[in-house]
């Protein structure tokens, strides 16, 4: 079970945001399970709206550990779809405690991935300022995890605007436990469900 807090500031076509990830119940006993800062610049092209998104994740899963995620992507943003494509930079490094217990002459202590590719396609059944709406798609990310290209993930949303401010919505998300590659990772479902809710400035 975890708790997200998301709040974002709108600027004509700038958008700033920042939030973070609570555990509350964590086998590993940490409580912050991701924070992260990113900015989305939106722009048109022919009438089509597209954006440029980029960001910081900081994912302190274990006490040993520290993952950072670097995200540089486009989106586009049409009646019925919602796709993403872009770059995700991944750093794992050793926490000090960690470093603590390794050899003075020992200086590998962080792992790089540079290249890892990032998708996002979804399908919207109804336009999307419709009063309500429903979703499907795959990913490889999700608001605060990423995984790698090779492991996707399949999806379902639902969206309900209950006033002008306040739009309710929940997701269904489906994840095997690593594909076409070697890693293994946790097999299951999760459900995310929450309020969007749009303050006057």
């Amino acid at each position: 079970m975890n708790l997200s807090l998301k709040p974002s500031y709108i600027e004509k076509n700038i958008k700033i945001s920042s939030g973070f990830d609570l555990s509350l119940m964590n086998p590993q006993n940490k409580i912050l399970n991701a924070w992260n800062i990113e900015s989305d610049i939106a722009f048109q092209v022919k009438e089509k709206d597209f954006g440029f998104r980029s960001g910081l994740w900081y994912c302190p899963f274990s006490e040993w550990i520290r993952e950072y995620n670097i995200v540089l992507a486009f989106r586009y943003e049409g009646e019925h779809w919602d796709i993403t494509i872009g770059n995700n930079s991944r750093i794992y490094s050793l926490t000090s405690k960690a470093r603590e217990l390794l050899p003075d002459s020992s200086e590998n202590t962080s792992a790089k991935e540079w290249r890892n590719l990032m998708y996002h396609f979804e399908f919207l059944l109804k336009p999307r300022d419709y009063k309500w709406n429903v979703s499907g798609g795959i990913t490889d990310f999700a608001p605060f995890f990423f995984h790698q290209e090779t492991n996707p993930m399949l999806f379902a949303g639902l969206k309900y605007r209950k006033t002008d401010k306040i739009t309710l919505f929940s997701r269904f998300w489906y994840q095997p436990a690593g594909s076409f590659n070697l890693q293994a990772d946790y097999f299951g479902f999760f459900i995310q469900g929450g309020a969007i809710w749009t303050a006057e400035k």
